[in-house]
């Protein structure tokens, strides 16, 4: 017998914490289901590991699957599924069709699981590379019996992502290459062309210009101290990566982004699209809203979401209708009327979904325009920086030419 920690739901929505003992993870998700708990973290107590094994379950066994790959793991699963094999017959089929090595890996554990007697969901859980989302999801599947239309939904929805993160990086690829061509060209400005010149030009018997001057001052500073840039860039990105972790700094971060103009916009759609979509395929799955809610708030990645939607399970649980909690803040006036719609209509899920596809295609449109604005005003701030550059590097050649 083997002791397991668990975080489970009651019918009335309450989280209730403890630990129990069982055979397998799967009796012990058994035992909470004749309980009438819905199980939201099973594991078992393990003895402290060593060094080694933390670091092997930290880097290898724990990375998560890429949108992409669960993209294709779960088109493929359906179409099996749907062709009427058994489960088991399903991964192993998986199993044999390839895929990459982290893929192959997660398949098998899965596949392993199952044919110790696991459920589907248990097994994804055991990989630690699915997300929370699908995990809930697929046992809520498994529990209603309908398996394969509740993976063709998420299949659905995961493409959806696929396209929509593929939008987003689209949009950003022609800026972020131009910047990084001026980048490049003023770095070659100043670490060949201005200290050949600068020789030329402090030898000159007159006062040099103030932008030439301070080119000069900056191509020096950059010939001995270049490499305080990559440094403090390095510094900063692990000093913002660690504040992220910090939820009052993430919730600060997130609060400013949402009201910069343009990005702020993009980045709300986003986080409506992406939760939206997730709490559909949930609720349509079977999930309880209040453990839908839970497992969707992270799904969005904005920490204001989360803090909305905390707020919005206690006032559940309190007995409040589900629309009144939500602010303006991340959803829309237009929104929370479909919302409040769908659930006076016990239509929820629906709504969802047609909040879902309209967020996305408004984030298309949104990304098109800023592009259109953003292209011309990045190559006007280049050229900028690129033609003061090259005039204060002119500017002594012609003062001399004149003197001549």
């Amino acid at each position: 017998m083997s002791k397991f920690i668990y975080s489970a739901v009651t019918q009335s929505g309450e989280t209730k914490k403890g630990t129990l003992t069982a055979d397998s993870k799967t009796q012990a998700l058994e035992q909470l289901h004749r309980q009438g708990l819905f199980p939201l973290d099973v594991s078992e107590a393990k003895a402290k590991k060593s060094m080694p094994s933390l670091l092997q379950r930290e880097f290898i066994t724990r990375r998560a699957l890429s949108l992409k790959e669960l993209q294709d793991i779960l088109e493929r699963m359906h179409i099996l599924l749907g062709s009427g094999l058994p489960l088991e017959d399903v991964l192993i089929l998986l199993v044999e069709q390839g895929g990459s090595a982290t893929v192959q890996r997660v398949l098998a554990q899965a596949l392993s699981s199952v044919q110790e007697g696991s459920s589907l969901s248990t097994g994804m859980e055991q990989t630690k590379a699915f997300p929370d989302a699908v995990i809930a999801t697929i046992r809520a599947g498994e529990a209603s019996g309908n398996l394969s239309g509740v993976v063709d939904k998420l299949a659905e929805q995961t493409e959806r992502s696929v396209h929509l993160h593929g939008k987003v990086r689209s949009a950003m690829a022609y800026p972020g290459f131009l910047l990084l061509f001026c980048i490049a060209v003023v770095v070659f400005l100043l670490a060949v062309v201005v200290p050949q010149l600068s020789e030329i030009f402090m030898d000159m018997q007159k006062q040099l210009p103030t932008s030439t001057a301070f080119l000069i001052a900056v191509g020096e500073w950059f010939t001995h101290w270049y490499w305080t840039i990559p440094a403090a860039v390095l510094l900063f990105s692990i000093g913002f990566k660690l504040g992220l972790k910090r939820p009052a700094f993430r919730l600060a971060v997130h609060s400013m982004l949402l009201r910069v103009p343009v990005i702020g916009k993009a980045h709300r759609l986003r986080v409506v699209s992406q939760f939206s979509g997730i709490m559909h395929v949930l609720l349509l799955g079977g999930v309880p809203l209040l453990s839908a809610l839970r497992v969707a708030s992270s799904t969005g990645g904005s920490a204001v979401l989360e803090t909305q939607l905390g707020e919005v399970d206690e006032g559940l649980k309190a007995g409040r209708s589900f629309v009144q909690l939500l602010h303006d803040d991340i959803f829309s006036a237009q929104e929370l009327r479909i919302l409040d719609a769908g659930e006076q209509s016990g239509k929820l899920d629906s709504m969802f979904a047609h909040i879902s596809r309209g967020t996305e295609t408004e984030l298309r449109r949104t990304l098109t325009t800023a592009l259109s604005l953003v292209e011309p005003m990045l190559i006007l701030f280049m050229g900028s920086i690129v033609g003061f550059v090259v005039l204060a590097i002119f500017l002594p050649i012609l003062d001399m030419s004149q003197l001549q």
